[in-house]
């Protein structure tokens, strides 16, 4: 073909401008060089060129706006230690399948139409990368299955290229987040070794300490971690990074003990480009490291105060609760680091970590007092919202199923104290109390009434008012205040909504009966004027009263043991209950006073 074209170029020159003889020759060049079936250098020229600036550069730009999309997906979890890299959940990275699909399909494009393969090797530098996007692409999916048979075919197939590295690496990072250690360590120790005689590349020199910080910080191996992370950052001058890795450093000297370094860390990261998140989470651990015989407890705690007052932190005032709670605890001062503890928990609406943190501090701190029935409750709490991977999450469940069957027990024995004692009362005393109880019941029932008539006026006067001010143009579906006719297309009608709904209710958490600020109240004792509760008239063992008419006395005296036989059934409940308690104190708690 070549040999015609020339041929036919010679005869015609005469006829044929030299502009034209430019583009035919151009065309003939393309043209030879399109085969991928001989290793000549034009063709390598022209297919690493096309490889490089069509597939594969479409590809590698759609693994990196998934990245990216990533990153703003993934939620730190402040309340353990950061990981270097956070990729996410498994739902954040089924939102990036479609960049990483596109890059897949890209790569294997490049594959297909640029390989050239002569003597066992790739002579295309971006058919070898190709494979290596393939692996990464799957890799930020989660499939660490498919992940892995993609860097362990670059690293086999390309063994004399330093991309062997690189692909090593990955490897590395994939069995890291497999929670297979035992698999990475020997990839790391192999490329340790060969750093020693041979200049790996720089990609892999860089991040090889950072991938093997995150495998120690998975491990629990602080000690190590800080070492890779030093040597990390010596390496890398990355600003975010760098703050990044700073405040982890702060974290595994705050794990070791060693406060004043902490301190100096995370003082680093207030100083650095952090996120607001990042920021605040520093600022209160500065308060958690604080030293009683060297801090200045006032100014640190003058700080937190100043910062539950800042409307930019309502959402975390259940962080700043703890920090203070934390600082009394350590001046020893357990009334009020209970206080804040409580309110720490009350506060907790989103982060359900720091809800059971709080919540499993205080249930320890009440186990320690020997107070039972507080600590039960709060060790319900935490158990509702810790997640699977918690630390010791199944001795907070079994030391909660301990606790519950013994509240059980005592709470019967209460109720049944408290229905004799009624019972033995005079009619007259019986009947006052009983008519108190329904009053109560009654007020409450109003009140739930009021609060649904106020959220009824709310909705209506919301709906008035978006058919008041917003002013919607027919021919556009365009509001007055701006954007969608729609009401949740529009930024400042939400905005004057939630700042209403909160003014009127609080911050409240999105679930069933929001509207009830304490659900679930539970009276251990008598009243102080020495009168029997009124959710002990209602509440027996067996459960009498509910569905049955509260503002009838009927209802209440129905459930007192007025007859010789009801007061013997009454006491053995007592006498089962007790029975069963004391054994769960002497065998199960350990506790043989109160046994």
């Amino acid at each position: 073909l070549i040999k015609i074209v020339i041929r036919l170029i010679l005869i015609s020159k005469l006829f044929i401008s030299n502009k034209f003889l430019l583009v035919a020759f151009a065309l003939l060049l393309v043209t030879a060089s399109c085969s991928t079936r001989k290793n000549t250098f034009t063709r390598r020229v022209y297919h690493n060129v096309t490889a490089h600036y069509n597939a594969y550069w479409n590809g590698n730009e759609s693994v990196k706006e998934g990245v990216n999309e990533l990153k703003k997906q993934a939620k730190d979890n402040y309340n353990t230690v950061l990981h270097i890299y956070n990729y996410g959940t498994e739902k954040n990275a089924q939102a990036v399948n479609p960049n990483m699909d596109r890059a897949i399909e890209k790569a294997s494009k490049v594959i297909q139409k640029h390989s050239m393969q002569f003597d066992k090797k790739e002579h295309i530098k971006w058919v070898m990368y190709s494979y290596l996007l393939i692996g990464k692409a799957n890799f930020y999916k989660q499939d660490y299955n498919a992940a892995r048979r993609a860097f362990d075919h670059v690293e086999r197939t390309f063994s004399y290229h330093p991309i062997k590295y690189e692909a090593r690496l990955w490897l590395a990072k994939t069995y890291v987040q497999q929670g297979l250690y035992e698999k990475a360590i020997p990839i790391f120790e192999n490329l340790q070794n060969d750093a020693k005689t041979t200049l790996l590349p720089w990609q892999v020199r860089r991040e090889m300490p950072l991938v093997m910080a995150d495998m120690h910080i998975a491990r629990e191996k602080y000690k190590l971690a800080r070492e890779e992370i030093i040597k990390a950052q010596e390496l890398n001058k990355n600003k975010k990074l760098n703050t990044r890795l700073n405040y982890i450093l702060a974290q595994l000297y705050q794990k070791e003990g060693r406060d004043n370094t902490a301190s100096q860390y995370f003082a680093k990261v207030l100083k650095s480009p952090a996120s607001f998140e990042m920021a605040f989470n520093a600022r209160i651990n500065l308060a958690r490291v604080y030293n009683v015989n060297s801090g200045n407890r006032q100014m640190i705690v003058r700080e937190l105060e100043k910062m539950l007052k800042d409307n930019k932190n309502d959402d975390f005032q259940d962080q700043i609760y703890y920090a203070l709670a934390d600082i009394a605890l350590k001046d020893k001062n357990d009334t009020l680091g209970i206080k804040n503890l409580r309110k720490s928990v009350a506060t907790s609406v989103d982060n359900d970590y720091q809800k059971a943190i709080s919540s499993l501090r205080l249930a320890d701190i009440y186990y320690q007092h020997k107070e039972y029935r507080p600590a039960q409750a709060y060790y319900d709490t935490a158990l509702m919202v810790i997640p699977a991977d918690f630390p010791n999450a199944d001795e907070i469940t079994a030391r909660t199923e301990i606790l519950t069957r013994l509240v059980d027990n005592l709470q019967t024995v209460h109720v049944q104290d408290s229905l004799q004692r009624l019972a033995a009362m005079p009619e007259a005393e019986r009947l006052t109390i009983i008519d108190a109880a329904i009053a109560e019941y009654i007020r409450k029932e109003e009140e739930a009434r009021r609060l649904e008539e106020e959220m009824r006026l709310a909705d209506q006067a919301g709906a008035g008012l978006m058919g008041s001010r917003q002013m919607v143009d027919p021919t556009r579906g365009t509001t007055s205040l701006g954007g969608g006719g729609w009401y949740f297309y529009n930024p400042g009608a939400i905005s004057m909504g939630y700042s209403e709904f909160t003014r009127k209710w609080g911050r409240r958490k999105l679930e069933d009966n929001w509207r009830l600020s304490n659900k679930r109240e539970v009276n251990f004792d008598m009243t102080e004027s020495g009168t029997v509760p009124s959710d002990s008239i209602t509440q027996g063992k067996d459960g009498r009263g509910k569905g049955s008419d509260m503002k009838s006395r009927d209802t209440y005296l129905a459930g007192l043991p007025l007859t010789p036989e009801s007061i013997e059934a009454s006491n053995t409940q007592i006498a089962e209950a007790l029975f069963e308690g004391g054994i769960i104190y002497l065998e199960e708690l350990f506790d043989k006073p109160k046994a």
